[in-house]
């Protein structure tokens, strides 16, 4: 065996073995196949199916022992390289594909045309590819949670579920170590190593003696119990029987781990004799669901440990009910589990008290349902058990309850009494797990974390370990079940160290904070299920809007469920991309716009309650049309109107999408994000009332892209009152494909239902957003989801055929649901002419003709069959030649290239039609109708003289594209359809030539792809023009966003577009992040039509309106050799034309042969207020320079009047200079080095930038107003978060202990106050500071709303305490409170900004004085001297009233404070602690002030909650634990050196080895501020501290400071700090630095002089500084 050599599988070749039902899974990188064994596993199947397609190593070594591990080597099938990406379990409802072709190579990479080929001529065994179904993904059975959905889509209340699922997931993912390979391999190879060394220090070997102990113990315990029985003391016997039973369960508990003797049969004998025999419980059952609990912990839908409905929901997810894996039934949240739930936190520990019956009945289930080995090494354990059950019966059942005791009543108190007793032990096996996390986090996360996250251990004393049983050490257990429980405590240390090591928290808590945190969980699960229960309580109120008809859909897929995805449900972009804005929240630019007339999901008049869709119809039939709003898709940035797209029109491709879509339907779901503007012009045309072809105004529905979306299209199509006359008109969708996962539930169930519903059909704008790479073209998610859900897919490749295609989409709607996909970048934008656009009369004629055809299709026909007859149908209507697959090329090509896409498309038919022409054997098959997947068009179209088939596929990204075990969707559709023919007689070889969604395609990129072919690998550098391009004229202008003369190039090409005999292409990138805000405009204009769906290459003009754009774009690349450019220089001098254009660029303007001309305006302010004008005329002075000055000022239309223009026109030549360019240009000085510029621009957005917003009002509102923006949270964009504001994370947590360290009668209030974290998630390290979040004084605010004369209770809304940019909705009251430092020092800016208010002027006079310079003196005796706050200056200057909006926008608002952790988390994990002095001033008025943070919590109460943060700190423990401390504290800031001492007294306690710690502490008297004297004094005399040096300057006539005591002790530190290479610390007020630091000096020149070497103190001191040895935090 130890020879035998493996093969090498691929991750797909093992998708494949899944697919064929074979459970294989990884262990020690082999490929284990478990078919042969799996029935024999005594820990049941289920467990191995959990594991199916995963790397099981860790599992498997820690439920197995080291020989059945080895064991497991006889069932390799195979070996894996490299690290193995988990696959999720089908069991779980995971996904995977089949390798289609044996010849497949998944380790060479899939990206260029040479790799990854596969051919049904390799391989000799006979095997085959596989075909795949309808869907292409081998789907298992789904076992998620179930909605029950008979009226409504999952929005009833579903969506709330799904938005607690995500919440908890991020609170998981921000709380866990990243869930990424790198990070994830560094937890498994330290659980790994701490594996080895739970080994070596023998923990995995049993204490006998112990188990000699526990004998005793349960001798006695029923010994007594017969004893007492014989006395007929029944209840008393019967809690000795319970008790019994309590501790028994521990060493079956044992038994069925293995973890006595460790070995299988005698341990598994143990089990059977203590479970079966004397408890009455099945050890083969729980073994069986006992497994599966350490493999799938706290996994709602498969840990059968956590699924107890009807009786309790432990998660929010069993609130839509649950599929179980383990039980294989559906446990549904029906009325019995609602009633049950709503009271779960009360009836918990009856239920606990009663779980033995439980026990029974699985035990019985397990034993008589066949779910027990029959064969295999344990195929006699079912006949032993069976035999123990009888005996456990007889002995109890018979002998103690009936014949030992003589009354049916005593014989039911001592049956439920013994019972009850062993409460605990259910109560123990629910404590570690119910109140952790049950979010799934996908399978990538690695055992010992999901253990660790999903586990808690229960703190105790030693003594009480008997009886815990180890159940107290449920994480330890976790990570290594196999350990004997007497030696869990012993592995506790290792663990914490493990934890510490790896970032992980270990969750420790004591008893009776478990049991609170229990019940609080299923408190707040039950919080849950009531506002569950309120959502679908509203939706059935308000049917009409959300039905879904009354149709029963059964489970939802996992991913139909929740999906964790890089982007949110809730889509947001950065704020660069958004051109409009709303205040409620700005940064979301994805979101619609708020609700049209024609759409409102709520009604808010106070007249109607009612809720509803309300959809406006026209006022005036016969109102006349109107033009659409200037948006980004619309042409030449001008207005459209309906009726005038006709012939010869100007157009978009968008505008033609929505000209059909608004013809053809009933009505139009858009989901536009903001500045996408994919239905602006339907929405115009609506509101005008332009009539449909069905005559009637199309409605127009803006909806958001959510979760959830698709609700309204499906409520309305499916609703009981819709009007079945309307059942023939179809409905439409506009969307990008970033809302298609989104909307994916819903055209799920639309294709289910299709039978008897509309025809409807989606208009998808290829566009999605990408963090790195910006707006890119998206293709994938619509070919996933059509292939996955059965819908249709069409494309269009242009804007000439982009209302065929939309026309052709909508009629194949009446065969299935249909989307039409396009380019939503570029053909969608792209200014162009289109000759033979169809008008209205045209498009409702040609529509109704091929309806008919359509409606006699023969019925019989399959899908595809029905396709092609209406593809045939269409073309006969229109004339035209459209197929399924397209062939361009060489009649006997050795290649084809298969591609899908617009601008793809497009360019492949082209280029390869150029290159056929040069005799290249090579050919393009586009793909118009790509689902359905016509195999037997594809076949036909395919040349038969083909060798090779390469697919241009689209994957997500860069990662992908390198990832050879991707593959894109195209790819496995040609794939099957060349491997399954017998057209060849060796099939072709089919490469998929994998791309990402963010390429920008040319001519170049597509020439070199297919002239790869040929050679076999790719050819790189390929250059390649279009004919047709290079003969016509070609512009670019590059200018900033915000320019005035940003509009310029769209009047130009409008100007163009009047020479009819020409054809004129305009196009825009924005790039929001690049210099603020660029803009780059190509013109191109051509005497013919062309296709060219790419940035110009060599443009003939080039206007650069912005000269730093020089410095970051490659602006030369793009200028044709000879070309002229065009420079905007302001105030151009000509010598310093050199020092303004970088050296790199002067270069390329030589090489080029450029003609430079320099633009400058400010001669004359006449040309700089006509700016835009001046730059029109001069760029046609420069590209057509033929055009005389009388011509130039013909173009009347440039101007607002002819006098403008004139006088523009004669000062061109004025402004307008050619610049020589000299040979000198060529040379670069070799100490230049040339800045990298960008290659072109990155595009983020549709728009420019608008970089003023408009400020937001916050006015006071009544209580109804808030109401609503909580009842209707996402209508209002309210947030429901725990600050979301800051710009930390912050955590709620409560005062445990608050108390004074100095006496009453002391002068300074010194106090220690410590918070409980409980469930908070905050964690901290040593040295770093807790963030206080504190509030102002509320008696002195209420005197200052009385006097203001403001009413508390008013809503306002005010911007965050900090961060300006986001309001909050709170009372006056609550806002003075909380956000504005009301009672804070004002700054100067303040009297200035109030004396805008004064309506006194002599009370404005002296508010200027003090906010100006010559008031300086006066201010600083105010702020410094009298301590004024704001409300003292309300209230000297009463005239100076601004409104409390006003108000809040010149006072400060309130900032957090800072204070160092006195403790270390390491010791004290579930609390935090602090020492802080009050801090008090008489001001000159004698009233008493006080700090506001240290009043706040000087006089907080114990359990008060408060919100808090944590700021790191410089005060850090060197990374030896053997490096000497030195730490010098004054007053309150010993507190960081308190969790120093802590931290090093634990590594003391462990018996590690620390250095020494010298700590000198200052205060004015040891009996009053003597502060942690104690705790000091014991670690003094416990050895952790070595020197104490106190100073306390004030009890002695003679005053002795801190640097007294270190001089004093000069020696120590010399040895502490010099020799040992200690690291000194100081913390507290800034005025003992330079005397602490003399000291430090004089040690340093000391042990110098002592080693006779010379050395500069101040020197040493720097460098001590840098290497993190001196460290100050001081105030």
């Amino acid at each position: 065996m130890k020879d035998k050599t493996y093969p090498l599988l691929s991750r797909r070749e093992v998708e494949t073995l899944i697919t064929e039902g074979r459970k294989v899974f990884i262990l020690d990188q082999f490929v284990v196949k478990a078919d042969a064994w799996i029935p024999f596993h005594p820990g049941g199947e289920k467990a191995i199916l959990h594991m199916v397609g995963r790397d099981a190593t860790d599992e498997v070594t820690a439920l197995h022992s080291p020989e059945t591990t080895r064991g497991m080597s006889r069932y390799r099938i195979g070996r894996i390289e490299g690290r193995w990406q988990n696959l999720t379990p089908p069991i779980q409802g995971g996904k995977v594909r089949p390798l289609f072709n044996v010849g497949y190579d998944d380790s060479a990479s899939l990206s260029s045309p040479a790799s990854s080929s596969t051919s049904s001529c390799e391989g000799s065994d006979g095997e085959g590819p596989r075909r795949r179904g309808s869907h292409g993904m081998i789907a298992t059975p789904s076992t998620s949670s179930i909605s029950s959905l008979s009226s409504r889509e999952e929005d009833d209340g579903m969506a709330h579920l799904d938005l607690v699922t995500k919440e908890k997931i991020t609170l998981d993912l921000d709380k866990y170590p990243a869930l990424d390979n790198a990070t994830q391999d560094e937890v498994i190879a330290k659980y790994r190593a701490l594996n080895d060394r739970v080994k070596a220090e023998g923990l995995y070997d049993c204490n006998y003696w112990c188990y000699f102990v526990e004998i005793m113990r349960y001798s006695l315990l029923f010994t007594g119990m017969l004893l007492l029985l014989s006395w007929g003391w029944y209840i008393a016997s019967a809690i000795c029987m319970g008790m019994f039973w309590h501790l028994l369960s521990f060493s079956a508990h044992d038994a069925g781990h293995i973890g006595i003797t460790h070995d299988y049969h005698t341990d598994s004998v143990l089990g059977i004799l203590i479970a079966d025999f004397i408890g009455g419980m099945s050890i083969g059952w729980w073994k069986r669901n006992h497994n599966i609990h350490h493999i799938v912990t706290n996994s709602p839908d498969h840990d059968p440990d956590i699924e107890y409905l009807p009786f309790l929901a432990v998660s929010h997810q069993h609130l839509r009910g649950i599929r179980s894996s383990y039980y294989d039934i559906v446990m549904e949240y029906d009325a019995v589990a609602q009633l049950c739930v709503k009271f779960q936190r009360y009836s918990y520990y009856p239920l606990m008290l009663f779980g033995r019956f439980n026990l029974y009945r699985l035990s019985w289930l397990y034993l008589l349902g066949g779910q027990a080995p029959k064969k295999g090494p344990s195929w006699w354990h079912w006949y032993l058990e069976i035999v123990g059950q009888f005996c456990f019966w007889l002995w109890y059942g018979y002998g103690i309850i009936y014949r030992s005791i003589p009354t049916n009543s005593s014989r039911l108190a001592f049956l439920l009494v013994s019972h009850m007793f062993v409460a605990p032990l259910h109560v123990q096996l629910t404590l570690s797990h119910f109140a952790m996390s049950t979010a799934e986090l996908g399978p990538q996360e690695s055992f010992p974390q999901k253990m660790l996250r999903t586990a808690q251990d229960v703190d105790c004393p030693p003594w009480l370990d008997f009886f815990h049983g180890g159940l107290q050490f449920q994480v330890i257990h976790h990570l290594f079940p196999r350990i004997p429980r007497h030696n869990l405590r012993r592995a506790q240390k290792l663990i914490q160290e493990f934890c510490n090591d790896v970032g992980i928290p270990y969750a420790l808590y004591g008893f009776v904070h478990s049991n609170k945190q229990v019940v609080g969980a299923l408190s707040e699960v039950s919080r849950q299920a009531a506002i569950l229960a309120k959502c679908q309580r509203t939706m059935a109120n308000h049917e009409g809007l959300f039905s879904l008809a009354r149709f029963s859909l059964s489970v939802f897929s996992p991913s139909e469920r929740f999906e964790v995805l890089p982007a949110p449900s809730f889509f947001s972009l950065p704020r660069y991309l958004a051109r409009r804005r709303s205040s409620s929240a700005p940064e979301e630019i994805l979101k619609s716009a708020p609700p049209s007339p024609s759409l409102s999901a709520i009604d808010d008049d106070d007249d109607d309650d009612e809720m509803g869709l309300k959809l406006q119809e026209s006022a005036d039939p016969k109102a006349a049309p109107v033009e659409i709003s200037k948006t980004a898709s619309s042409p030449l940035g001008k207005d459209v109107p309906l009726a005038s797209i006709s012939g010869a029109t100007y157009v978009t491709s968008q505008l033609l999408v929505q000209q059909t879509a608004y013809k053809l339907s009933d009505k139009i779901f858009s989901y536009s994000p903001e500045t996408f503007d994919l239905d602006q012009a339907v929405k115009d045309w609506s509101s005008a009332g332009e009539k449909n072809i069905h005559g009637e105004t199309t409605t127009v529905i803006p909806l958001q892209t959510r979760t959830g979306a698709g609700a309204f299209a499906l409520g309305y199509i499916f609703s009981k009152d819709f009007d079945l006359s309307k059942r023939h008109i179809p409905q439409t969708l506009l969307a990008p494909s970033l809302s298609l996962r989104h909307l994916r539930s819903a055209l799920d169930q639309l294709s289910l239902l299709y039978g008897v519903a509309s025809p409807f059909v989606a208009h998808i704008a290829a566009a999605d957003y990408s963090a790195n790479d910006g707006l890119v073209t998206e293709y994938e998610s619509a070919l996933q989801i059509a292939e996955e859900l059965g819908l249709g897919l069409i494309t269009s490749s242009s804007a000439y055929e982009a209302q065929h295609t939309a026309l052709l989409a909508t009629l194949l709607a009446s065969v299935l649901p249909t989307l039409h996909i396009y380019d939503g970048l570029r053909t969608a934008r792209e200014t162009l002419r289109v000759v033979d656009a169809l008008g209205e009369d045209s498009i409702a004629e040609h529509y109704k003709n091929v309806a008919r055809a359509v409606g006699s299709l023969n019925k019989r026909l399959d899908t595809a069959g029905k396709v092609i007859d209406l593809l045939r149908a269409f073309n006969d209507e229109f004339g035209t030649s459209y197929a399924p697959f397209e062939y361009h090329g060489h009649e006997e090509p050795d290649s084809v290239l298969v591609v899908f896409g617009s601008v793809e498309s497009q360019l492949a038919k082209q280029v390869v039609d150029a290159l056929a022409g040069e005799g290249k054997r090579v050919g393009v098959v586009n793909v118009r109708v790509y689902r359905p997947f016509i195999e037997e068009a594809f076949l036909e179209v395919l040349p038969s003289s083909v060798s090779q088939v390469a697919v241009l596929g689209q994957v997500r990204d860069a990662v992908s594209v390198d990832d050879p075990s991707i593959q894109s969707a195209l790819y496995s559709d040609v794939l099957t359809a060349v491997s399954f023919t017998d057209k060849w007689g060796c099939a072709p070889t089919v490469v998929d030539v994998k791309y990402a969604a963010s390429t920008t395609h040319t001519p170049s990129s597509i020439a070199s792809v297919l002239l790869g072919l040929d050679s076999k690998a790719p050819q790189v550098g390929v250059a390649f023009s279009l004919s047709s391009v290079d003969q016509a004229e070609q512009f670019t202008f590059w200018d900033v966003d915000n320019s005035v003369a940003v509009e310029a190039p769209s009047i130009l090409g409008a100007l163009f577009a009047k020479e009819s005999a020409n054809n004129v292409y305009v196009h825009e990138v924005y790039d929001n992040v690049l210099h603020g805000g660029v803009v780059r405009t190509d013109i191109r204009s051509s005497r013919r039509s062309i296709e060219a769906p790419y940035d110009v290459q060599e443009a003939d003009v080039v206007l650069v309106g912005e000269e730093k754009l020089l410095k970051e774009v490659d602006i030369l690349k793009g200028v044709k050799t000879g070309g002229k450019l065009i420079l905007r220089l302001p105030s151009f001098k000509a010598e310093d034309l050199e020092k303004r254009i970088p050296a790199l660029v002067r270069k390329r303007i030589q090489e080029k042969a450029a003609k430079l001309f320099v633009l400058d305006a400010s001669s004359s302010p006449a040309l700089e207020k006509d700016a835009q004008l001046l730059v029109e005329l001069a760029f046609l002075k420069v590209a057509r320079p033929e055009l005389t000055l009388e011509q130039l000022t013909q173009f009347e239309w440039l101007a607002q009047d002819q006098t403008t223009l004139t006088e523009i026109a004669n000062s061109v030549d004025q402004a307008l200079s050619s610049v020589e360019i000299p040979a000198s240009w060529t040379e670069v000085a070799d100490d230049v080095v040339p800045a990298p510029l960008a290659q072109g621009l990155t595009r983020t957005s549709f728009v420019g930038f608008q970089k003023e917003e408009p400020e937001q009002a916050l006015d006071l509102q009544d209580w109804q107003a808030a109401a609503k923006g909580l009842a209707f949270k996402e209508a209002y964009g309210t947030k429901d978060e725990l600050r979301p504001d800051l710009t930390v994370k912050t955590f709620t947590i409560h005062v445990k202990e608050n108390r004074r360290l100095t006496p009453l009668d002391y002068d300074r209030n010194i106090f220690h106050i410590e918070f409980d974290l409980g469930n908070s998630g905050l964690t901290y390290n040593i040295g770093e500071a807790l963030g206080i979040h504190a509030e102002n004084d509320p008696k002195q605010v209420l005197d200052f709303i009385q006097f203001y004369g403001l009413n508390a209770d008013d809503v306002v809304e005010v911007p965050s305490r900090e961060n300006v940019e986001v309001t909050e909705v709170r009372t006056v009251y609550q806002a003075l409170v909380q956000n504005i430092d009301i009672l804070g020092k004002p700054p100067k800016r303040f009297f200035e900004s109030l004396a805008e208010f004064a309506t006194d002027e002599q009370e404005k006079k002296k508010l200027e004085f003090l906010g100006g310079k010559e008031g300086a003196e006066e201010f600083k005796k105010l702020s410094e001297v009298d301590t004024v706050t704001y409300v003292d200056i309300f209230e000297q200057f009463k005239s100076a009233h601004p409104s409390f909006h006003d108000l809040v926008k010149i006072v400060s608002p309130l900032k957090r404070r800072e204070y160092s952790i006195a403790s270390a988390q390491a010791v004290t994990p579930t609390s935090v602690s602090l020492m802080i002095v009050v801090v008090d001033w008489v001001d000159t008025k004698g009233r008493t002030r006080y700090g506001q943070a240290t009043r706040y919590l000087s006089g907080l109460a114990p359990g008060t909650a408060i919100t808090a943060s944590v700021k790191p700190s410089v005060m850090k423990l060197p990374v030896r634990d053997t490096a000497p401390l030195i730490m010098a504290g004054l007053g309150t800031g010993l507190a960081p050196f308190r969790a120093f001492v802590q931290y090093r007294a634990m590594q003391k306690a462990q018996g590690k080895e620390i250095g020494s710690i010298l700590l000198y502490l200052g205060s004015r008297h040891q009996r009053e501020e003597y502060l942690y004297g104690e705790e000091w004094e014991a670690y003094l005399d416990a050895g952790v501290i070595t020197l104490l040096g106190a100073a306390f300057s004030r009890d002695q006539p003679q005053k002795i400071y801190i640097q007294d005591r270190m001089r004093q002790t000069l020696k120590d530190i010399v040895k502490a700090y010099i020799e040992d290479d200690g690291s000194f610390y100081l913390c507290g007020p800034t005025w003992p630095v330079p005397d602490v630091t003399a000291v430090l000096e004089e040690a340093i020149a000391a042990e110098a002089k002592a080693s006779g070497r010379k050395v500069d103190p101040r020197k040493e001191i720097e460098q001590l500084k840098e290497d993190g040895r001196y460290v100050l935090e001081v105030y």
